[in-house]
């Protein structure tokens, strides 16, 4: 697919952005990496901004590799910070270097204390694997964005659902959802009853938890119920990640000397 340079096309890119960011983030998921890369560039910092918030954590990753030093330099000061954690855990040692340079004294720190959980909790192991959708999304969207996110094999198994403040605040089953009306929204069709960990809880006491409900998967929070990724069994028991870890704790420094590779994904919430 090519992306026209017609200044008319730009300026109906702006326009859909502008009267729906969630449903021109899934467009531009569904596009070849270069080409999404493109369109976001051809936006203001500000609508970028408004799709970047809504882009999947892996997708995103790969995209701001791919855009110029000066669109990094535009937009990266304007990136919340646990969304710039998530982002520097996903991105090649090259691109974080790159990133960096773009982030000042004070968001430095501020990732640095995202980072920082209690050493044997489910923090120190948490994924950034996961997919996300909005509560306000109708299940034929979220059906086409599953179909489109599947080509870049990308997981898709559970489903969270966010509200407006990105709380996590719903699950959604698979058979739900496939059974659903078009026009249904995800809000009306999650099951409100979600099992998640807190990002604190003791990696021994999520094992066990994890083993009660047999589950291979589930989402961890911080305190404002905010999602933070997930947890799988296997990392339990494998602690996995640990050189990511290692990589950002030179970059940034440890206060705490307990820097985790969880990753705070906290505006978005997502499929395992």
């Amino acid at each position: 697919m090519l992306i026209p340079e017609t200044t008319t096309y730009k300026q109906l890119i702006r326009k859909f952005v502008e009267y729906n960011a969630v449903a021109a983030s899934g467009i531009i998921e569904s596009l070849e990496n270069k080409e999404a890369a493109k369109v976001l560039e051809g936006l203001s910092s500000d609508l970028a901004i408004r799709v970047i918030r809504n882009l999947q954590i892996n997708f995103l990753a790969t995209l701001l590799e791919n855009v110029s030093d000066d669109f990094l330099q535009k937009v990266i000061p304007k990136i919340a910070p646990q969304l710039l954690t998530a982002i520097f855990m996903n991105v090649s040692a090259e691109s974080r270097t790159r990133f960096k340079q773009h982030i000042n004294a004070a968001i430095e720190t501020q990732i640095r204390d995202l980072l920082e959980y209690p050493e044997g909790s489910v923090g120190r192991v948490v994924s950034t694997d996961f997919l996300s959708f909005d509560k306000s999304l109708t299940a034929k969207e979220t059906i086409s964005k599953i179909r489109s996110l599947s080509k870049k094999r990308l997981p898709v198994s559970y489903g969270y659902v966010v509200d407006d403040q990105k709380s996590l605040i719903g699950v959604l089953n698979m058979r739900d959802l496939m059974l659903a009306d078009a026009k249904d929204t995800l809000e009306s069709i999650m099951r409100k009853d979600v099992f998640s960990l807190h990002c604190f809880t003791d990696i021994k006491d999520a094992a066990n938890e994890l083993a009660k409900r047999k589950y291979f998967a589930a989402p961890v929070v911080d305190s404002e119920n905010c999602m933070i990724g997930i947890i799988k069994a296997e990392s339990l028991l494998k602690g996995v990640q640990e050189g990511s870890s290692r990589d950002i704790q030179k970059m940034f420094g440890s206060g705490m000397g307990t820097l985790t590779l969880a990753l705070s994904s906290g505006w978005v919430c997502f499929l395992t």
